[in-house]
């Protein structure tokens, strides 16, 4: 498929605007510290409950599909496997974290993004490029952090339902309850998702033609509260769970199955010691908890990860101009599976630190980290990054940034294919961004190049084999360019996201498997009174199904439109068509797309 920017980027520069929605003026991912978007030295993409709400979205990956740099892989329909690429890189290649916690598989090495219930999110912040300095291993391509709905202080109490039904046989339905005086804020959530679901598989034969249902459970909590004017406690709790059926299509007379418990937890501390300290110490707890099952058998295959953390982070505000942030991170993983693996448990120490300083002609950030992990050994980040002012509203940012991916269980100690010497995969990032605001357009504009040595690649042991085992056999290069802006276009509020990466193999010149080399996504929305309406349209150009790049899969374009109606202030009608033209595409080989659906929903805010 074929597409070109240029009269949509035309059309954005020229005409003119009436009101733009600005984003959040405040992140805290990409720096680990709260900061306004202008101060980030990297690229960051914002999609705030506001948004969310805007595009309907269902999922957490339908919401990232937005995200430039970011290129989502679903294996079937609702809730079925599915891979993220950040800037080319893999699933096991970015951090997913949810309040902070992470949330990687130690077994896999990927979230389980497909399962996290967008009715319960808050936010979610997308960090573009390396950021390893910081957070250590897994934030080759990035950081994506999700953060749970919050209550806020001196906004009483704030209930909400919601309930939407449509094809395939869905189910939607959640309730919620945030509140806040001036010591305490809360928040409490519950869900609930069914679905008939699609047939995942491209194959009719047997068992794989049936549709294939899904079933998710939610809850969230969070509570904050001000002991005094300088000190602030709380936690944060979540769980997804719930039964996921696939098709196995190496056997076309089996039913599998997948039950899943996704869960993460945090205690947290704030303490403003002085003018110039504040501290913050949290400890955390999360759990991804999978059993596949296969009907009238006693098959059963667990991977189940179980994950303990700590954290001390201080920052240190000399003056006006000089700051330093300086942490401790502490991590143990576990592992209790139905196999046998070799070594189930290891623990991970790192230290950190970060200067930055904001002058009046340029800014800069330089920081390392060290960290000393029992199985691999040692590993040390860099970033080092400068944002230079070249007016008013517009700026250059100059980085380098390095990243590193330590093994997973699996990697190390899969029984039958041991590798216990594989090295961590490493990377090293430099970019160039243009960025600012001008005839009320926010834009920016990134050019990266990501080299990636070490990368471990599974493979038979000989010609024919059924055993594979992984080697550090492979080199890439992740380079592209990314461009976003947001506009208000005669009343209607438009966001556009396009990505041109060029994802390959450094030996043999391939592009790495399942990545598109240009993808687009265009959000226009606009408000009539008490409706809205608005419209979606994502294009992917074609991708390679195979290393050797002899598989192909075609481009494609799918148009999503959408409508509300705030019948009060208290009630609201929803209204959503995905996949209007049921336009029939594969994004991973052999697995079926959802066609056409709809989903009517309402929303009720009572007040108290």
């Amino acid at each position: 498929m074929r597409f070109s920017l240029a009269p949509l980027a035309l059309a954005m520069a020229v005409t003119p605007s009436l009101a733009l929605s600005s984003e959040p003026l405040v992140v805290t991912t990409a720096g680990r510290t709260a900061q306004s978007l202008k101060q980030t030295t990297a690229a960051v993409t914002v999609l705030t409950r506001a948004d969310l709400e805007r595009i309907q979205a269902t999922s957490v990956p339908e919401a990232l599909q937005r995200v430039p740099g970011v290129q989502i892989s679903p294996s079937g329909g609702a809730g079925s496997t599915t891979g993220i690429f950040l800037r080319g890189a893999s699933s096991e290649q970015t951090l997913i974290l949810v309040d902070g916690q992470r949330i990687n598989s130690a077994t896999l090495g990927s979230a389980s993004l497909q399962h996290l219930n967008i009715d319960q999110v808050e936010r979610i912040e997308v960090v573009r490029g390396p950021r390893s300095a910081l957070y250590g291993s897994e934030a080759i391509g990035g950081v994506i952090q999700i953060f749970t709905r919050q209550g806020y202080y001196n906004q009483g109490l704030k209930p909400r339902v919601s309930f939407a039904g449509g094809t395939e046989g869905t189910w939607r339905r959640h309730i919620g309850l945030s509140g806040g005086d001036a010591k305490t804020r809360f928040d409490l959530s519950g869900s609930l998702n069914e679905t008939q679901g699609i047939d995942f598989s491209e194959n009719r034969n047997g068992r794989l033609s049936d549709h294939d249902a899904y079933r998710q459970q939610a809850y969230s909590a969070s509570l904050a509260h001000q002991l005094n004017d300088d000190l602030e406690v709380g936690l944060n709790t979540q769980e997804q769970s719930g039964r996921l059926e696939y098709d196995n299509t190496f056997s076309a007379t089996q039913e599998p199955y997948n039950r899943f418990e996704i869960s993460a937890s945090s205690l947290f501390a704030n303490w403003r010691a002085s003018d110039l300290l504040t501290t913050r110490l949290e400890i955390g707890h999360s759990e991804d908890r999978s059993r596949n099952l296969v009907k009238n058998s006693t098959s059963e295959s667990v991977f189940n990860t179980y994950r303990d953390s700590a954290s001390w982070l201080n920052t240190l505000t000399l003056n006006e101009q000089h700051s330093v942030l300086a942490g401790l991170d502490w991590q143990e993983d576990r592992i209790h599976s139905s196999n046998n693996y070799a070594k189930d448990q290891r623990i991970n120490r790192a230290a950190f630190v970060q200067h930055r300083f904001n002058g009046e002609y340029f800014s800069t950030e330089l920081g390392v980290r060290h960290d000393d992990n029992e199985h691999y050994g040692e590993q040390d980040s860099w970033n080092a990054s400068t944002i230079i002012p070249l007016a008013s509203t517009t700026q250059l940012v100059l980085g380098y940034n390095e990243g590193f991916r330590a093994p997973t269980f699996n990697d190390l100690y899969y029984p039958g294919s041991e590798s216990p010497d594989l090295k961590p995969e490493t990377s090293k990032n430099y970019e160039i961004q243009l960025r600012g605001e001008h005839w009320q357009t926010q834009w920016s504009a990134t050019a990266f190049r990501n080299n990636v040595q070490e990368l471990i690649e599974w493979a038979p042991i000989a010609p024919g084999s059924w055993t594979w085992k992984p080697s550090n056999v492979k080199d890439a290069r992740l380079q592209g360019i990314e461009l976003e802006a947001k506009r208000s276009i005669f009343g209607w509020n438009t966001r556009l996201a396009a990505s041109f990466v060029d994802p390959r193999d450094r030996e043999s010149g391939h592009t790495l498997q399942r990545r598109a080399r240009r993808t687009l996504n265009l959000d226009v929305d606009r408000q009539i009174g008490l409706f809205s309406v608005g419209a979606s349209w994502h294009a992917s150009s074609m991708r390679f199904q195979n290393t050797s790049n002899t598989t192909e899969s075609g481009g494609y374009g799918v148009v999503d439109l959408r409508g509300s109606w705030h019948m009060s202030d208290e009630l609201r009608w929803d209204l959503k068509v995905t996949n209007l033209l049921d336009k029939h595409y594969t994004v991973v080989e052999g697995y079926e797309q959802p066609g056409t659906g709809a989903l009517l929903g309402l929303t009720w805010t009572p007040p108290l």
